[in-house]
């Protein structure tokens, strides 16, 4: 037997968490255990212990490649026939000029998704749900540029799709990457039309900072225009955005703050994610000297993780 090579172990208050990171296990540990781990003293645990950590993945037979293992759950979940996943760019546009938007300047690229792609897409869909009857779920994330510009020309279409699934016995839902500020209540109507699951929203700090990072076109900032957005996913009782925080050396500091206002303000129910922001997604060119470097993202995320639980 022996100790498997995706353990990791955390301080946390007087002991220790240890965590697979393969498995999900995770188990609460005293800095004598932490010792035996460290030293790979397995003959020094417990009985009992040794077989959890066994059925858990925390220990694994001297035979085990964990590499072969990971590789195997990957291509499983790559080339899994079950779920026919896809992203659909519904259009380049988008009503906010962000300076770090990986996606660069969009006024070249303005155009919506054609009549001839949806007819595409949706003969893709029907000709999938024929020839593979292992398919069970139909799931479509609505990307963009902002997918909720001219949303009313896609609703047609995205339901006769949904319609297409259910005829053929499949379950279809759908998820939206949004920056929140076209958000209302017709819209939400839709998207629960559309079983939309998922939901995410760019916060980038308090009114302040956010206004300086989520920008129009016209300069003008967005941080009142997206928490309204919020308020009203949260409302529909039906769809829990989730709110992502793109952070970088500009922002970090401001992120206390930013959570104090959502609890403040009664959004502190949503999940929320850091997105961490990399020269190579941005089209700035010296972004850089604001970017974080990687090998310090880790213990910058594990801080936050913190704050958002206290």
């Amino acid at each position: 037997m022996k100790f498997s090579n995706y353990n990791l172990i955390y301080p946390n208050s007087k002991n220790y968490l240890l965590v697979n990171t393969l498995t999900g296990a995770l188990f609460e540990i005293d800095s004598i255990y932490k010792q035996i781990i460290d030293n790979n003293q397995i003959f020094l645990l417990k009985k009992e212990d040794i077989l959890l950590y066994k059925n858990t993945g925390i220990i694994i037979e001297d035979h085990v490649n964990e590499c072969r293992v990971l590789e195997y759950l990957l291509n499983k979940e790559k080339y899994c026939s079950k779920i026919l996943s896809l992203t659909i760019l519904l259009t380049w546009a988008c009503n906010f000029a962000c300076p770090y938007c990986f996606e660069g300047d969009k006024t070249k690229g303005t155009s919506a998704i054609s009549s001839y792609t949806k007819n595409v897409i949706k003969e893709f869909i029907r000709k999938m749900l024929e020839t593979n009857g292992n398919i069970s779920v139909v799931s479509i994330t609505l990307f963009g540029g902002e997918p909720l510009l001219e949303f009313n020309k896609n609703i047609t279409w995205l339901k006769e799709i949904k319609e297409l699934c259910e005829d053929a016995g499949k379950h279809f839902c759908t998820s939206i990457v949004t920056n929140g500020s076209l958000i209302n209540p017709q819209v939400m109507q839709w998207l629960n039309e559309l079983n939309c699951e998922f939901l995410q929203i760019t916060l980038d700090g308090t009114r302040e900072i956010h206004n300086q990072r989520r920008v129009k076109k016209d300069g003008s900032g967005t941080f009142d225009e997206v928490i309204t957005g919020i308020k009203i996913a949260l409302s529909s009782k039906t769809i829990v955005p989730l709110i992502r925080i793109n952070i970088d050396k500009s922002n970090l500091q401001y992120i206390d703050e930013l959570l104090i206002y959502l609890k403040n303000h009664n959004i502190n129910m949503c999940p929320i994610d850091f997105g961490i922001i990399r020269t190579e997604n941005t089209s700035i060119s010296n972004y850089d000297v604001d970017c974080l470097q990687e090998d310090e993202i880790g213990e910058i995320l594990i801080t936050l993780w913190y704050k958002l639980k206290n």
